[in-house]
């Protein structure tokens, strides 16, 4: 999928965008309010998720606190913040210079 909607994306780009999508989970953390436990450790969530328990993050060490994993919906968000940086008339200049060139026979 992320194939179709990346064309024209750089090497540079598409890590911009997979740096962002990770970043997104790591910057709910700053605005959780709520967290639930999970293994041993808290993770942020909703305020109205059951379970959910009002503590400030200042309360929770490093080592106490879990975060998610990218998410399909985290990818997309990027992307839709991501420009490609390719323009599609240096792809056709590229996949040109990529061709074999053809010998003609003497």
């Amino acid at each position: 999928m992320l194939e179709r909607v990346t064309e024209g994306y750089s090497g540079s780009d598409l890590k911009c965008m997979v740096t962002d999508a990770g970043l997104i989970a790591v910057r709910e953390l700053s605005s959780a309010s709520h967290w639930t436990p999970q293994s041993g450790k808290w993770a942020p969530c909703h305020p109205g998720k059951a379970g959910a328990i009002p503590l400030p993050i200042e309360q929770l060490t490093p080592s106490q606190i879990t975060i998610r994993g990218v998410t399909v919906g985290d990818l997309l968000t990027a992307l839709s913040r991501t420009p490609p940086s390719v323009s599609l008339s240096e792809v056709q200049t590229h996949e040109a210079w990529n061709k074999p060139a053809k010998l003609s026979e003497m």
